[in-house]
């Protein structure tokens, strides 16, 4: 599927540059040979003036176009053009028989009635030639000027253009299929993790409908029993149920995050005293798993945001805390704010965390240890919709851990711009 999506984005690549470079590569032509036919006029009015065909103050081009350029000059004093032309009004740069000089200055007079211009252009013994008519105190002068020097400038020019063009598409070619290799990597990543959270949701979600259908079958095939002689399995029921229901609620948070549909209601509050409170909730738990819940709150820190948020935040911390710490050993929240952040940390003495974990705790339904993690209830989301939490919040967590010593998270919130907004 992605090969066939490489490819495609590489030809309609190609095939946008193209159009675009043959837009400007003709721009380019027709203002080269408009440009070419104005300095061929120039030319010939400066020969027309100067009745000269030599020039030693321009460019090698130009004199190459004016050694090129010839003139015929005409006396006026006779009624109408006679045909009668002497050798002598004939540009000695050129040398040509009085007929074809006769012949010329007829087609030009010819063109020159037809179009009522004193430029133009014909064909003459299969040359293409410019004119120019100038009127003179002795009469005429009809320059022209063979229009192959153009020809053979603008036949370069298009040689060069097509020349540069097929490199040029080639390069792009191979440019493209390279670009669009390295755009499809962050789309292929998450295709990937779109299919695993996918697989792991659908996992999660059949182990407690396995459970809730094997105990209903034991139930109801024992109708004769009573709810209480039941209440086991019924128990179950209700536990797959209520792990079930929190799973479901939890992937919907995640959903609405990642479609950026979860708004977050945000107000003022006392930061500290919801820290105390979320700590509070957990100290029966701590104490009957043995393990010392500990605090360091700085007293009375207001802060913008959403409440809940930030204490399921802290739920979330304490409670995978207390799942991976010994008896006897402590967790630790502590908080201190500046003026320019608020500094949340959450420190245990547990099992800690293998280096090559660290970078992809944050991952939905990723486990360090898949079996634990599931025989304490754990689905694997808890540390992402911690993650994403934190992001609501314009923060960003830190985490540092030790194999058999502990794990310590420390998570920043921005400041700021709350103390300009409380300040007003």
């Amino acid at each position: 599927m992605f090969r066939k999506l490489r490819i495609r984005l590489t030809l309609i690549n190609l095939a946008l540059t193209t159009v675009i470079l043959i837009i400007v590569f003709a721009g380019m032509y027709i203002f080269m040979q408009a440009d070419t036919a104005q300095r061929s006029e120039e030319i010939m009015q400066f020969v027309a003036k100067t009745e000269r065909t030599t020039s030693a103050f321009d460019s090698e081009e130009t004199q190459r176009m004016l050694s090129n350029c010839f003139f015929i000059k005409i006396d006026a004093s006779a009624s109408g053009f006679t045909g009668e032309i002497s050798s002598s009004d004939i540009s000695s740069n050129m040398l040509m028989t009085l007929e074809d000089a006769t012949n010329l200055v007829n087609r030009a007079i010819r063109k020159n009635k037809d179009t009522g211009k004193a430029t133009g252009d014909f064909r003459y013994k299969g040359i293409d030639l410019r004119f120019l008519i100038a009127e003179k105190p002795y009469g005429f002068i009809f320059v022209f000027l063979p229009k192959d020097t153009e020809s053979n400038v603008m036949e370069s020019l298009f040689i060069s253009t097509v020349k540069i063009g097929i490199v040029g598409l080639i390069l792009i070619f191979f440019v493209s299929l390279y670009l669009s290799k390295k755009s499809l990597v962050p789309v292929k990543k998450a295709w990937e993790k779109e299919k695993s959270f996918v697989a792991d949701a659908s996992h999660e979600l059949r182990t407690p409908l396995a459970v809730i259908n094997t105990n209903l079958e034991l139930v109801m095939g024992n109708p004769e029993e009573t709810v209480e002689s039941q209440y086991k399995w019924l128990a179950n029921i209700h536990s797959e149920i209520k792990r079930m229901s929190n799973l479901v609620k939890d992937l919907l948070f995640l959903a609405r995050a990642d479609s950026n549909e979860n708004k977050v209601n945000k107000s003022w509050f006392n930061f500290s005293k919801s820290l105390v409170e979320s700590k509070d909730l957990f100290e029966p738990l701590a104490a009957d798993n043995g393990i010392k819940l500990l605090s360091d709150i700085q007293p009375d820190v207001n802060f913008y945001g959403n409440e809940g948020q930030i204490k399921q935040l802290v739920a979330i911390f304490i409670d995978n805390a207390i799942k991976h710490t010994p008896a006897e050993g402590y967790i630790q929240l502590k908080m201190k704010a500046t003026d320019s952040n608020i500094e949340l940390q959450i420190e245990d003495t547990g099992e800690g965390i293998p280096k090559e974990h660290l970078s992809r705790i944050f991952e939905r339904f990723y486990r360090v240890d898949k079996a634990r993690s599931r025989s304490s209830g754990g689905s694997g989301l808890g540390l992402s919709i911690a993650d994403t939490i934190v992001k609501d919040h314009k923060g960003y967590i830190n985490v540092t851990s030790a194999v058999g010593e502990g794990t310590t998270f420390k998570i920043i919130f921005p400041r700021k711009g709350q103390l300009a907004v409380a300040n007003k």
